[in-house]
């Protein structure tokens, strides 16, 4: 994959967004490209349609559109989030089945008991490495993105700053493509711009896509060489 376009796009639903609250989102009849090897910026405020651009593709909120081409084949919404991945998530993301209520009246059994049986962060990523014959063996990962070891055996939930990194990790084990950042603001971009950076780095390098929403055009042009910024308004 080298080029995604989306004709039409439409998106709606409530997005989580990491440690702010969660926003409602619609987005209505907006087209853009984003390209592999580098950072897609997606440049508007809290609130204001960003944030459902990562939710969308990684399948967290509803998604419509009239026309979706990779390298100008027709695809569906399906593929892109078959390849994609929302950046701190693990494979118990929101969109999992894991975290669906199974029934009404049952949501804090069930929740519990699929948290029991969670995979630690070296488990996911030695799983992603078998399951899709990754060229790139588990500790080659954990190298690349710079994971200590003494976490690697927690949850996701408990590796503090380290859990950006740790999700990105995981997704590239499991061979994704498109790799969805929530909406930042210029402070938490500020906070984490050297974290930030690395990561984006890496992926770009492997020719990855990186879909980044945030507050102005700086914070992307900080964060990467190359970028494509997108404007929705």
């Amino acid at each position: 994959m080298e080029k995604i376009l989306f004709e039409n796009f439409s998106a709606r639903g409530t997005c989580k967004i990491f440690h702010h609250d969660s926003v409602k989102e619609c987005i209505q009849d907006k087209s853009f490209e984003i390209y592999a090897g580098m950072l897609n910026g997606v440049v508007g405020e809290y609130g204001n349609e960003k944030a459902a651009i990562s939710c969308s593709l990684t399948g967290n909120v509803r998604f419509n559109g009239d026309r979706i081409s990779v390298d100008d084949k027709e695809e569906t919404i399906d593929y892109i989030i078959k390849n994609s991945w929302y950046i701190v998530y693990d494979i118990y993301g929101s969109h999992s089945p894991l975290f669906r209520r199974k029934t009404k009246g049952e949501p804090l059994y069930y929740e519990y008991n699929m948290l029991r049986r969670r995979k630690t962060i070296k488990e996911q990523i030695e799983t992603g490495v078998q399951e899709n014959r990754c060229d790139l063996n588990a500790n080659t990962i954990q190298e690349m993105f710079e994971l200590l070891e003494s976490r690697l055996g927690r949850s996701i939930n408990y590796v503090s700053g380290a859990r950006w990194k740790s999700s990105i990790a995981i997704g590239y084990a499991y061979g994704k493509k498109i790799f969805c950042y929530p909406w930042m603001n210029s402070k938490d971009v500020r906070i984490m711009e050297e974290q930030i950076r690395k990561n984006i780095e890496i992926l770009t390098d492997n020719n990855c896509f990186v879909v980044f929403p945030t507050t102005k055009e700086e914070n992307i042009k900080k964060l990467a060489t190359k970028y494509n910024i997108i404007y929705l308004d």
